[in-house]
């Protein structure tokens, strides 16, 4: 069942690339800064959405230095209804959230994209709820879990203008439960 969500995730990402045919290809240079807002999908831990967000500086004009944030919503249930005894009702609702620092290696200029590679460290930390009243009893429930991961991301930047364009790339969360993410990201770079 994995195997077939990195299949559709790598021909999501595939298509992304090719749907970026123009612009213009710029090289991240030395001490610019770049913050990048995304969108994405998260897979492996079930289909979700994921939204996010990084901020980073070029140590030197191919090496990137960044930390992001993310957010996964889990989703979540809710019942209630009556029985004879009373009135009975169940919530219960879970989320991600991944905490990364890492770097990453821009290759250079490849036609209209900069292709890039990097890698990183931090720490993934799932929490939820679950609450339930049954006959005017009530009990509630709240758990967390936070391990720590390790990531490994590709993707490329395609610029719309000098100092800004999108972002397509793929992560991999390897720890405890290992997941994927295909996201899509708008990024703006300060100091060009």
């Amino acid at each position: 069942m994995k195997r077939n969500h990195v299949k559709k995730a790598f021909a999501v990402a595939v298509g992304c690339l090719l749907l970026t045919v123009s612009g213009y290809a710029q090289d991240l240079e030395k001490g610019e800064v770049e913050g990048t807002g995304q969108v994405g999908i998260v897979m492996g831990t079930g289909t979700h959405a994921s939204f996010g967000g990084s901020a980073g500086k070029a140590v030197t004009d191919n090496v990137f230095v960044l930390g992001e944030i993310g957010y996964v919503p889990m989703g979540g249930a809710s019942f209630s209804g009556t029985t004879p005894g009373g009135g009975i009702s169940l919530d219960a609702g879970g989320r991600l959230w991944t905490f990364m620092a890492g770097a990453q290696y821009q290759f250079g200029q490849r036609g209209y994209l900069v292709p890039y590679a990097g890698a990183g460290l931090g720490f993934v930390r799932a929490s939820g709820n679950f609450s339930s009243s049954v006959g005017g009893s009530t009990t509630n429930i709240d758990f967390s879990n936070t391990d720590f991961y390790a990531s490994f991301v590709g993707g490329a930047r395609y610029y719309v203008k000098d100092n800004w364009g999108l972002k397509p790339e793929f992560t991999i969360f390897a720890g405890s439960d290992t997941f994927f993410r295909f996201a899509v990201g708008v990024f703006y770079q300060f100091g060009r």
